[in-house]
């Protein structure tokens, strides 16, 4: 099946404490980044194709939400939750195996991806492993903000990586509700996206499939 690489049984908040540094990459090499399910790995797609190099530009994400047939959302209670407010845009995308939101949130430089279905402990998982991959490659990562609060929807986490690689410094930020039925299942922000990580991801990825206009 070629979503599924190899599997990983790590759980960020078991391994990972609030404002901890991923270990230094003389450590022993972590385990490949673990496989992802066809909605989860829609999620990272899409994340990575309409936000890398292009959070500081909402004319580089309009243009990308354009080109895939993304439908504008208007409603101001939409905008306001998704985008933060007037300023900001987001649309609605229909892929395979999923239903997205794309945003660029007002006054922050972020662009996000929201998704209806994903599996919150994968993506969790996913990104804590490819941070160590980016960090064995010589990049400078450690784990910034860490939530877990009670929702209607079971746990809220919230999951943030402050990367510096020699092409860019970011934040990559993973929101994941335990429970579906609430405004997203998963979430991805990033702010200037890494080369590193892009580069690392590439050979797990093929094209986003355009939704029908």
């Amino acid at each position: 099946m070629p979503y599924r690489f190899a599997i990983v049984a790590l759980l960020v908040s078991a391994v990972l404490p609030a404002h901890a540094s991923v270990p230094s990459s003389s450590a022993p090499a972590p385990a490949p980044a673990p496989a992802l399910d066809p909605p989860s790995l829609e999620l990272v797609e899409a994340s990575i194709q309409a936000c890398h190099q292009t959070a500081a530009n909402p004319t580089a994400v309009i243009a990308w939400a354009q080109a895939h047939h993304a439908v504008a959302l208007t409603a101001p209670a939409t905008i306001g939750f998704y985008a933060n407010g007037p300023g900001g845009r987001a649309w609605s995308l229909a892929t395979a195996h999923n239903q997205l939101i794309l945003a660029h949130r007002a006054s922050s430089e972020v662009c996000a991806v929201y998704a209806a279905h994903a599996n919150p402990e994968e993506l969790r998982t996913f990104f804590t492993v490819l941070m160590h991959q980016l960090q064995a490659r010589g990049g400078k990562v450690s784990l910034g903000l860490v939530t877990d609060t009670p929702s209607p929807y079971g746990r809220h986490k919230l999951l943030s990586f402050e990367t510096d690689t020699p092409t860019a410094a970011s934040v990559t930020v993973v929101l994941t509700y335990a429970q579906p039925g609430g405004p997203y299942r998963a979430a991805i922000w990033l702010r200037v996206m890494p080369l590193g990580v892009a580069s690392y991801l590439k050979p797990y990825f093929h094209e986003l499939p355009k939704s029908r206009p």
